[in-house]
């Protein structure tokens, strides 16, 4: 998916916005809708609501209602979307060594 943990710590760089919250919904989306809502515990980067809907823009993406997971996400198409990048979807799930490594990441190439 990146060659090496420079290309990811770009990837990470280039998204606007990083939180860690649970899945309130996921799954198949309608047309124009979202593909799931994301109930919004903690932010780490930039500007964030309580709740973002999840417009998915490629990558693997999978998850379920429940679940805690960290979210990249920047503005394509005029709206907020996850930040994608080949297989990456931008969702993740959640663990604190993965929550720590963003932390980190992010202190050193702040936005």
């Amino acid at each position: 998916m990146f060659r090496d943990e420079d290309a990811f710590r770009d990837y990470l760089e280039r998204s606007e916005v990083v939180v860690v919250g649970t899945l309130t919904s996921f799954g198949e989306r309608a047309e124009g809708r979202a593909y799931g809502t994301l109930h919004v515990e903690r932010v780490l980067r930039g500007p964030a609501g309580a709740d973002i809907d999840l417009h998915p823009t490629g990558g693997f993406l999978s998850g379920e209602p429940g679940q805690r997971v960290i979210a990249l996400l920047s503005t394509q198409r005029g709206e907020m979307r996850l930040h994608s990048f080949c297989a990456a979807s931008g969702l993740y799930g959640y663990s604190e060594p993965l929550e720590g490594y963003m932390k980190e990441a992010l202190q050193l190439r702040p936005l």
